[in-house]
């Protein structure tokens, strides 16, 4: 996978009129890349990524700084405080270009935001107003500072934040994730993918166009989750008795876990059996409400190892012993119910989601469909 790191990506500049610079590092994993350039939120600009290397070492060899393309090193140019620089890189025979209409972060393969700022005292009373607003995956939080505009840096993590001993800034060990807004008087940013039920740190870092700045720190806990399971119906697609009705008993299943092999433990199980079953058009439907198979999880926090949910369904039609074939086995893959993340989008109200269970043993074509519905709720 393509990758970019900055040595660092917060620059302390000792006095008024120094400047700073750091290191950025580059991996296309055997692909040419094209690495963009910003400052300050204005145009950006491709990288003539053989140049640069060719002008840090002029004795490479062509074939060597062709290599460039690939993967490489280069020195930021020297930020002055209150400065922002960003990186993107994109694929070099893609058709991307960050400065056409509609393009977003987002697109890049990978993005670095660098900031300078001045050394000096952490300043108070820059936020004049400010939302949080927390979910079961999600952490958003706004912020004014109406006197004057800021860029913004929000990290969230699970280990409780210190001040840096050199800066003085408020630092997680560990964080989950970092996010970086350009200059403005209201800010908006939001972390994702966060686990229901667990406690966050946050820090918040505010740098304004002279390099000085403002830090805090936040913590939240996300609220617990429930998912609902319910099986709803059965189809039978082929009864596997050309001249009758067959019979046959299905098994449905609801798991927990990562969805690879050996991840997931088994939460809730079901049985039904029927003794005639049809695949005729107007007999081949069957209501499976009456039964009530209906599995509740939570509410509860959700651990990294145990957030996915995955229904399964197998089955088999009994032939009897007087036919030849035997029992004939059907059954599903694993499928996982979305479990989506972020304000506005994590909740799930009694999604329906078809679940195709096919023919598993040699020579069956017993061949059905399940219908199950989920929901996803949070709450404190």
């Amino acid at each position: 996978m393509a990758d970019m790191q900055a040595a660092s990506t917060l620059l302390v500049i000792p006095a008024i009129g120094g400047t700073a610079a750091t290191r950025i590092k580059y991996d296309g994993d055997g692909s040419r890349v094209a690495i963009w350039r910003r400052l300050d939120n204005g145009p950006w600009a491709r990288l003539n990524l053989v140049g640069l290397a060719l002008a840090e070492n002029p004795a490479l060899e062509p074939a060597e700084a062709a290599r460039a393309d690939r993967r490489g090193r280069f020195t930021t140019p020297a930020l002055t405080a209150g400065q922002v620089l960003e990186y993107g890189l994109l694929p070099a025979d893609g058709e991307f270009d960050p400065n056409m209409s509609g393009f977003s972060a987002g697109r890049f393969l990978a993005h670095l935001t660098i900031l300078a700022l001045l050394a000096g005292d952490n300043r108070t009373g820059w936020v004049t107003d400010g939302n949080i607003d927390v979910g079961g995956t999600y952490y958003r939080r706004q912020v004014f500072t109406a006197d004057f505009p800021t860029a913004m840096r929000m990290g969230v993590g699970e280990e409780a934040p210190f001040r840096d001993p050199d800066s003085g800034i408020w630092t997680l060990p560990g964080p989950f994730e970092t996010f970086d807004a350009p200059a403005d008087m209201n800010h908006i940013l939001t972390a994702v993918d966060l686990l229901p039920g667990h406690h966050y740190f946050a820090t918040i870092l505010l740098i304004d166009a002279q390099g000085r700045w403002s830090s805090f720190a936040e913590e939240f806990t996300t609220l617990k989750r429930r998912v609902t399971v319910r099986f709803e119906h059965l189809e039978v697609i082929n009864d596997s008795d050309p001249s009758g009705t067959g019979e046959a008993a299905l098994d449905f299943q609801v798991l927990r876990g990562q969805n690879h092999p050996g991840g997931l433990h088994l939460v809730a199980s079901f049985h039904w059996e029927h003794g005639s079953i049809s695949d005729k058009l107007q007999e081949r439907h069957y209501t499976l409400t009456p039964f009530n198979f209906v599995s509740v999880q939570g509410f509860e926090p959700v651990t990294r190892s145990d957030r996915e949910v995955v229904v399964r369904v197998w089955g088999t039609e009994f032939d009897g012993i007087f036919d030849p074939g035997g029992d004939e086995g059907a059954a599903s893959r694993d499928v996982p119910l979305a479990t989506p993340s972020g304000p506005g989008m994590e909740s799930v109200l009694d999604q329906a989601t078809l679940v195709a269970v096919t023919p598993s043993t040699d020579g069956s074509d017993f061949e059905c469909r399940v219908t199950v519905r989920h929901s996803v709720e949070y709450a404190p």
